[in-house]
């Protein structure tokens, strides 16, 4: 039953993504492809296209956040979240 929550939940596009967190729908596709090169798996449809989850767009929003802070890079942010995402998310 438990592989059946994804299906339930709903999907938001790059472009609804970038509109909820106030950022460039490019910077959503960078932080997207930064996340995947680290291990982290983001759903896409049968065309490539990404589809974000509601944890998704809380891990881009936290990276968000992390960058704020002057002593953080991209990078040291992307490792700092993907460090706090367990093996089954």
């Amino acid at each position: 039953m438990s592989g059946d929550t994804r299906k339930q939940q709903k999907v938001y596009t790059a472009r609804e993504v970038a509109t909820l967190l106030a950022i460039q729908n490019t910077t959503v596709r960078k932080y997207s492809q930064l996340l995947e090169k680290a291990g982290y798996h983001i759903h896409k449809n049968e065309l490539g296209h990404r589809g974000f989850f509601d944890k998704d767009v809380m891990i881009l929003r936290k990276i968000r956040e992390l960058i704020k802070h002057p002593d953080m890079s991209l990078d040291q942010a992307i490792n700092a979240v993907i460090s706090t995402v367990g093996e089954d998310d």
